[in-house]
């Protein structure tokens, strides 16, 4: 990986990923498994398939693999999955979809794929690393040597464990933000982009995150478009709190093309508004970006989300269930149900 260049504040800073060399294919899939984005290999070693594509019509999958990798999307875990797909391993990145109805297929290339040929030799490790096998995926092997354990240490990090927020972040209020910082950077990486990143508009103020998926498959669909549609596949990342939609990021990006001709934004926006959720996009005529994309990183409240649910009130002695949210609506329902009985 590149080296990563910070800034003296604490989330602000720059990194660049477009000089690295990539022995994986990344596939951003919807839950029909159509690719809405991608950042090829370096080499790629065999056809791809493009957006709009079903990625399984290119990499055929057993009819077990699929079912196990639908069982992984109903799951909130963060786990990865490694299955069978073409004849050959692919991880697929399943530790967002609840939030954003999105996952990544990874295929990985070279002396990686091999590697992962036969990963029962070390199914302990990926346990640790939270990869979880398919039945045809469970095939043992030689145990790997050290570099080749090394190599493979390495790449697993890379792709895998920016969906994990940290663990250890000993009670510092700027904790969150390094870890908000440190995966925006990763996955920078992963899409060859370069970012430029200011997340000082948060404050420092403990945002209570308990995961990060919502900021992580969000993230990358918009790097991903970024790395397709940005000549200089750069990004302008800026973080900033909104009353009522909590903490959200601004990226902005150069982008010639119409927003039609966006998949990445396309499903989003159909996820956001689904879920009430904050995800906005400008376009601008002028100036040095022209395409502004604002998404809020953290579910909102049940409570403000819209969601109804039952609840009792007594009418006359009789206690009546209605789907309600408000007190207006509940006198609504009562209205109804008294004139009814007149």
């Amino acid at each position: 990986m590149a080296e990563l260049l910070y800034a003296d504040r604490i989330g602000v800073g720059l990194v660049d990923g477009r000089k690295d060399r990539f022995e994986e294919s990344v596939y951003l899939l919807n839950e029909e498994f159509t690719v809405v984005g991608r950042r090829l290999a370096s080499d790629p070693d065999a056809r791809a398939p493009r957006i709009g594509d079903r990625f399984f019509d290119r990499f055929k999958a057993s009819p077990m693999e699929r079912a196990a990798l639908r069982r992984m999307m109903a799951s909130v875990s963060c786990d990865a999955f490694l299955m069978r797909a073409g004849g050959r391993p692919v991880l697929m990145l399943t530790g967002f979809f609840s939030r954003t109805r999105l996952l990544a297929a990874v295929v990985p290339e070279g002396e990686i794929r091999a590697s992962l040929e036969a990963p029962g030799a070390f199914a302990d490790v990926l346990e640790v690393w939270h990869v979880q096998l398919s039945a045809k995926a469970r095939v043992s092997g030689d145990t790997l040597d050290e570099d080749r354990y090394a190599l493979l240490f390495e790449w697993i990090s890379r792709v895998h464990l920016p969906l994990f927020p940290d663990g250890n972040q000993g009670g510092r209020l700027d904790a969150e933000i390094r870890a908000i910082a440190t995966r925006l950077a990763c996955l920078s990486h992963l899409c060859g982009c370069r970012m430029e990143y200011d997340l000082s508009g948060f404050r420092y103020v403990p945002l209570h995150i308990d995961d990060l998926d919502l900021l992580i498959g969000t993230a990358l669909a918009v790097f991903l478009m970024a790395h397709r549609v940005d000549r200089e596949r750069s990004v302008l990342v800026r973080g900033e709190r909104l009353f009522g939609d909590g903490p959200a990021l601004n990226v902005l990006l150069c982008c010639e093309l119409p927003l039609s001709e966006l998949s990445e934004i396309e499903v989003l926006r159909r996820e956001a508004a689904a879920r009430d959720g904050l995800f906005e996009v400008y376009q601008y005529e002028s100036g040095a970006y022209s395409l502004h994309v604002q998404f809020s990183i953290c579910n909102q409240e049940l409570s403000a989300q819209d969601i109804k649910v039952k609840r009792p009130f007594e009418v006359g002695g009789e206690v009546v269930r209605a789907y309600s949210v408000t007190d207006e609506e509940i006198t609504a329902v009562q209205n109804e149900i008294n004139a009814q009985k007149q």
